[in-house]
């Protein structure tokens, strides 16, 4: 009988290319043991001046040389960390290095000079001489870096666009420091291709699959990104943890901070939950509390006027049998003094109905829902026919601010949500770094205005995380030279939150593995330009003040719709 799936250990922390689909061929188990050595005393990282021959013109260009990105500047090396013991029992010799004593070099960008040209890169480094010490790390030889990728080919949220990954690997590999080697993604297909719901079951097969059989030759360094599985992906990362394997996910999961921080295996774009919903929590008590609800629709009749701003908390309990917790949300809430006590969200329409009553006898103004876009979608249609058009108050916690999943909601609530994100602001196809990625490698590639965009920001995102890493470790790659050379990293964050690209502040630390440090106010524009979804489907998040940002919005308000403009870029 199959084990029955059980949530993972709390200490076991997550994080939620190409290689052809043709050689996931099953040949054999294999151990993840794999001899390294340390690299011989010779080895040398540094910056150098030279620079690549002249690269192919991007789309908007001139945003990045507003960044300076166009020109080489003088690099400033980021501190070396220190190389990590070798594994018990390593004791291979290596063979020598071709590129050994020869430049590998890469271009620098900006001032400070940077890796590439998103001011979300890590400081340049352009030139190694040396030995990179051959197999340090199971899935890590002296050429190549094997890295997992969580294949998907239909469903919702939007399926990979594989042209557009394996382009995205290949930037990478032009332009970070991999000490000699190359990432190549390794195709595995999930068990559930659909994006419905994998068990927690499915996602520990799929993992171990990785683990075992993804490489036979050799092992599995890291892996991109599961499936968002409505915040439960940690199943997959936690139990790639237990191989020794990196996980880089986007996804927002159901961790706190804490525990995506617990593993060295673990790393994610967007903050553990408790982030999230303390960040959603500040905005309300420093930019809404105490104000009229005036981004609520008409009171229900035969109510003429609101009255103050009243916030309710409602709560998902049906992802994967994992319920979302609100508490971070509520204590941030109360620290300001606002009483709030979180309510559980049934799953039929009957209690959705019975909630929406029950918002409406509190006089609430203000609903702040914890949950996946189709709960908060039949949430509102119970609201609508109910006429009652509150503030609705989302983040990304579980996927709220995604163009496609708004699209869908009643045309009478749409116009009243707000909340924040702690995604980079969505701007148009020239200023956004994944595409301009692709075309560098692709000249001929054209912005599809598909669902399938917002996908290949993610897998942009896991890559570059997944690339500053490795460039950080240094020759000496493993888990341990990864968390520690991402620990070191100063980022620039050159023009964070602001034109031309209002891009998050980005850092790592002890007790944060995540990326982004702060949010973006947003607000949904039932007929604005989406560059996320389908052509002709009208509507996208827009951004307070272009795309201002804030760790604790102790500022002054967002304003959400001031002047009406949508976004910056």
């Amino acid at each position: 009988m199959a084990q029955q799936p059980q949530r993972p250990p709390r200490a076991v922390a997550l994080a939620n290319g190409g290689v052809a689909a043709s050689i996931l061929v099953v040949v054999a188990a294999f151990g993840v043991a794999v001899s390294q050595s340390r690299p011989p005393s010779i080895a040398a990282f540094a910056p150098d001046v030279q620079q690549h021959a002249q690269q192919k013109g991007l789309q908007g260009q001139e945003g990045a040389n507003a960044l300076g990105a166009a020109g080489g500047g003088t690099p400033t090396p980021a501190p070396s960390p220190t190389p990590s013991p070798a594994r018990a029992g390593a004791n291979a010799t290596p063979t020598p290095n071709p590129n050994a004593g020869r430049p590998a070099l890469v271009r620098c960008y900006g001032s400070p000079p940077r890796q590439t040209e998103d001011p979300q890169s890590p400081p340049c480094k352009q030139s190694f001489q040396g030995d990179n010490g051959g197999a340090t790390y199971p899935g890590v030889t002296r050429d190549t870096i094997y890295v997992a990728w969580p294949y998907f080919d239909k469903g919702l949220p939007p399926p990979d666009n594989h042209q557009v990954v394996i382009d995205l690997q290949n930037y990478f590999n032009a332009h970070f420091q991999l000490y000699g080697r190359q990432i190549k993604l390794v195709e595995r297909p999930p068990t559930n291709t659909a994006f419905a719901q994998d068990t927690a079951q499915q996602q520990y097969s799929d993992a171990d699959y990785i683990a075992t059989q993804a490489n036979p030759s050799g092992g599995i360094f890291a892996s991109i990104g599961y499936a968002p599985e409505g915040g439960t992906a940690y199943y997959f990362n936690d139990r790639l943890a237990t191989h020794g394997i990196l996980s880089i996910s986007s996804a927002a999961l159901l961790r706190t901070e804490a525990q995506l921080a617990a593993s060295v295996y673990t790393w994610n774009t967007v903050p553990g939950y408790d982030k999230v919903e303390a960040n959603l929590g500040n905005l309300y008590c420093h930019q809404l509390k105490g104000g009229a609800p005036s981004y609520a629709g008409p009171p229900t009749p035969p109510a003429t006027a609101w009255g103050p701003r009243k916030i309710a908390v409602y709560y998902e309990t049906t992802t994967d049998n994992v319920a979302i917790d609100p508490q971070p949300l509520v204590s941030t809430l109360s620290a300001c003094g606002v009483q709030v006590t979180a309510q559980a969200l049934g799953s039929d329409s009957a209690s959705n109905t019975a909630a929406v009553n029950q918002m409406q006898q509190n006089a609430d103004t203000t609903v702040a829902c914890l949950c996946a876009p189709g709960q908060l979608n039949t949430l509102m249609s119970s609201a609508s026919n109910q006429a009652y058009f509150p503030e609705w108050l989302v983040s990304n916690e579980q996927f709220l601010t995604y163009d496609k999943g708004a699209q869908g909601y009643p045309a009478s609530e749409q116009p009243h949500v707000i909340g924040i994100d702690f995604n980079n602001e969505v701007l148009d196809p020239q200023n956004q770094f994944w595409y301009r990625a692709v075309r560098e490698m692709d000249s001929g590639a054209t912005y599809a205005q598909t669902s399938q965009n917002i996908y290949s920001y993610y897998r942009y995102e896991e890559l570059l995380l997944l690339a500053s890493g490795i460039q950080q470790a240094g020759p000496d790659l493993t888990p341990q030279s990864f968390q520690q050379g991402l620990y070191a990293t100063q980022f620039s964050n050159v023009g964070h939150g602001a034109a031309p690209y209002y891009q998050a502040a980005v850092s790592f630390g002890p007790g944060d593995h995540s990326f982004y440090d702060d949010a973006a106010a947003v607000w949904f524009d039932p007929s604005g330009n989406s560059y996320t979804t389908d052509q002709g489907n009208p509507g996208t998040y827009c951004y307070s003040h272009l795309g201002d940002r804030s760790a604790d919005w102790t500022r002054p308000s967002p304003d959400f719709r001031q002047g009406q403009t949508c976004r910056g870029g």
